[in-house]
């Protein structure tokens, strides 16, 4: 199906049937354990008895596969997530739909971790500390007295 906005649709939408799997084409960055789908979605749309196991795959993509004959065709949703520690950076991830008739997507994919810049309270703390540092360099000494 098109996409929503802001995301743009494809120009040509491709027909499937029988789609045993969806998956990131891409790593999915601050990745935190935690997938799914909507229940409702796939009781919708998938034969009766129709389990989907979600797997981390090694080169940290994510991939939801569908039992076999799991009746999922052009025009059925199912809406997949999963939790990242990083926010969408726009719609340039490929998504992947099915295995032996395959077709690609684009849309929403985390920042890569490495893009992120550091937090700006990361320099209010440091900024912070060094404050302190000069008041405790600055401060007046006291004079220490011996007795004879």
């Amino acid at each position: 199906m098109p996409n929503d906005p802001p995301f743009p649709s494809p120009s040509t939408v491709l027909a499937f049937d029988g789609a045993d799997r969806f998956s990131l084409g891409f790593p999915a960055a601050g990745f935190v354990g935690i997938a799914g789908y909507s229940f409702s979605d796939a009781d919708s749309v998938l034969v009766a008895g129709t389990s989907i196991i979600i797997e981390y795959l090694p080169d940290n993509r994510l991939e939801w596969r569908l039992s076999p004959g799991a009746g999922w065709d052009t025009g059925e949703t199912i809406r997949f997530f999963w939790q990242t520690t990083q926010p969408p950076s726009g719609p340039g991830g490929q998504y992947t739909l099915g295995s032996t008739m395959t077709g690609t997507a684009a849309g929403p994919q985390p920042i890569p971790i490495a893009t992120v810049p550091s937090p700006a309270t990361f320099g209010l703390l440091a900024s912070g500390l060094l404050g302190m540092f000069g008041i405790y360099w600055r401060a007046p000494k006291p004079i220490k007295r011996t007795e004879w």
